[in-house]
């Protein structure tokens, strides 16, 4: 093997060191003016809506524009 090879061990502990380095953040669910369900990434404030299901349902494990990991976790936002 060469110096420039990378051990198996090494890669895993940058895996590990990045999950926990990760950004992470949750579907905020915001009604539109037409009563359908928009789903905004708490980390960037991107919006999209899906025409089946939740994101949950569709395995959208990322936002698809920051790529923020979305835990679930309820959101602790301001209360109305």
């Amino acid at each position: 093997m060469s110096d420039d090879s990378v051990s198996r061990q090494a890669v895993i502990d940058l895996v590990e060191e990045l999950e926990t380095q990760r950004i992470k953040g949750r579907w905020e669910i915001i009604e539109d003016w037409d009563g359908d369900d928009l789903y905004r990434c708490s980390e960037c404030g991107s919006m999209f809506t899906l025409i089946d299901g939740t994101p949950e349902d569709n395995d959208y494990n990322f936002c698809p524009s920051c790529g923020a990991w979305m835990i679930e976790e309820p959101y602790k936002g301001e209360q109305e």
